[in-house]
């Protein structure tokens, strides 16, 4: 109840804001088109674009789903990108939400939303269920990773997803990112886009079951065990881990290190974020505290993912901190990706340090 009194508040005020905007003059405009290549217009409120070859890494991201997928967007159709940090109440948007798409256009807080961009493809098959149409912009996002939660009954968890007209509210993306996973991995892309098709917003669990029997050969209840028999310890290996040497060593049971972000120091620029990668060799299980120090705060972050592989159809389990954060996680022994990321407007610097407890 309280929540729903604050969000009303907060809807009344950008109300008010935009409507004064429109008596003063204000630019409530959507910014115009700054790039364009040969999948993507891009347009941003920002005063730069993301630095590096940003752009034409998500212009290609977009030929790369299309790819995979199997549903290219058609002759000379791009999609148009609005990048608005600051400025979402531009868009359609749920308010809580970071972006979102509409037709062949996205609007969303990231410059690199891959989420998005599997929508606007997978719309080529009609409007599917939440559950499926979530699961698919995660299971085919690169940026995801993720630990699936071993919290509750899965299949529980899934069964509460399968309701009739389903929203993303309803969704749990990272239980239903995996499953599709899994559902590709077992009965392939072409047999699940059918699927896809097949299931509607309007279905609910018993929709789901005739469609599996009938398409699969197998009941919704037969599916989600097989799923759930390999989904507790399932994960990929990122990047080339063992290939990376640590950059420093550990010092009296702590481990520390400094990144430095900018567009011409990092490994890697996408999407408004600049990324650089270290590992790091825990030498014992059990809890350990991090620490990340850092400017610009949510938006400088720290992952640390294991580099032991179990199923490469799956998420890896990582663990996620924000500058100023400090955190205590249970760590198994062995060699650990660390990735910084941080916007690329200017040069910035993160610091993890980690504990033994």
């Amino acid at each position: 109840m309280k929540y729903n009194h604050i969000m009303r508040c907060v809807r009344f005020v950008i109300t008010v804001v935009i409507t004064g905007c429109v008596f003063l003059g204000c630019n409530t405009d959507l910014p115009p088109i700054a790039w364009e290549g040969e999948k993507i217009r891009f347009a941003t409120t920002e005063d730069h674009l993301p630095c590096g070859h940003a752009l034409e890494v998500l212009d290609a991201d977009v030929a790369n789903m299309e790819e995979q997928l199997g549903l290219p967007l058609g002759g000379g159709v791009k999609i148009t990108y609005y990048w608005l940090p600051n400025h979402m109440y531009l868009s359609p948007c749920d308010d809580w939400s970071s972006g979102c798409a509409s037709g062949y256009t996205i609007y969303t807080t990231q410059s690199s939303h891959q989420h998005e961009l599997v929508h606007i493809l997978t719309s080529a098959l009609g409007p599917g269920h939440a559950f499926l149409s979530e699961g698919f912009a995660e299971a085919f996002n690169q940026h995801s990773r993720f630990e699936l939660s071993d919290e509750g009954n899965i299949k529980e968890r899934i069964r509460r997803c399968l309701v009739s007209h389903a929203t993303s509210v309803n969704i749990d993306y990272q239980l239903a990112g995996k499953f599709v996973r899994f559902l590709i991995s077992e009965y392939g892309l072409k047999t699940i886009k059918n699927v896809y098709a097949r299931i509607r917003p309007g279905s609910d669990a018993a929709d789901y079951d005739q469609v599996f029997t009938g398409t699969l050969g197998d009941s919704l209840d037969t599916v989600i065990d097989q799923f759930v028999r390999t989904a507790p310890d399932c994960y990929a290996t990122p990047g080339n881990c063992h290939d990376m040497a640590p950059p420093t060593q550990w010092e009296n049971g702590v481990w520390e290190h400094r990144f430095t972000l900018s567009c011409a120091a990092a490994e890697k620029a996408s999407g408004g974020e600049t990324f650089q990668s270290v590992v790091v060799d825990v030498p014992t299980t059990g809890p350990y505290k991090l620490e990340v120090e850092g400017t610009f705060g949510f938006k400088l972050a720290i992952r640390l993912a294991p580099c032991s592989t179990v199923n490469e159809n799956c998420y890896f389990t990582n663990i996620q901190a924000y500058a100023g954060e400090v955190r205590v996680a249970g760590l198994d022994q062995g060699r650990y990706e660390i990735t910084a990321a941080g916007p690329n407007a200017e040069t910035t610097f993160i610091t993890l340090r980690l504990s033994e407890l």
